[in-house]
């Protein structure tokens, strides 16, 4: 059995913004696919979220040249080399995004949501941080694989919260974990087969 990959994207600026924050990109010959979306209300989120996709996007196209995957960060034990590899690829876009907003007044505290699949073999690695999710669609069923690092679902999780409650807040844009704010960032990583 073989993998299917099938890429499509479009963005919307919505009803609340007069800009749009989100970005997207894939390199389908390295089996890499990246959203990002901006911080709604903080600054230049769209330039973070772009930031965040030409990094990630350029550490695989120069690990595939040197055949290398460079450790950004300390490795993650229980995950394997591809989930690694988007892990420092993550933590790479978040010290670009955090250096660009110490240097540029105009950019102070931008960031953005990350969530990312590397494709390898028959076999896809998830790496994310911030509420952008990814869904895995098979046999028609729908499943949610990344967990959001929002205020509202970390309370859910602890028992804090139910899930209708966190549907109902009004806190449910705060996001705990994210690219730029940061000097560090701990993405979630994970590798999932077939």
């Amino acid at each position: 059995m073989t993998l299917s990959v099938e890429v499509a994207g479009n963005t919307d600026v919505g009803c609340v913004r007069t800009n749009n924050e989100d970005n997207f990109g894939f390199d389908s010959r390295y089996g890499i696919y990246v959203v990002c979306d901006g911080m709604g209300g903080q600054a230049a989120g769209e330039v973070a979220s772009k930031m965040g996709v030409d990094t990630v996007l350029t550490y695989f196209r120069e690990a595939a040249k040197t055949r290398m995957f460079p450790q950004i960060g300390e490795e993650v034990e229980g995950v394997g080399k591809n989930a690694n590899a988007l892990g420092s690829a993550i933590r790479l876009a978040n010290e670009a995004i955090h250096e660009a907003a110490s240097k540029h007044v105009a950019h102070s505290g931008m960031g953005a949501t990350i969530v990312s699949v590397l494709v390898d073999k028959g076999f896809f690695s998830v790496g994310h941080a911030g509420d952008s999710r990814i869904y895995l669609i098979r046999n028609g069923a729908i499943q949610q694989i990344t967990r959001d690092h929002s205020l509202v679902m970390e309370q859910v999780r602890r028992g804090l919260i139910t899930l209708e409650e966190a549907n109902a807040s009004e806190m449910q844009n705060i996001i705990i974990r994210a690219l730029g704010p940061e000097e560090k960032v701990v993405p979630d990583l994970d590798g999932h087969a077939r």
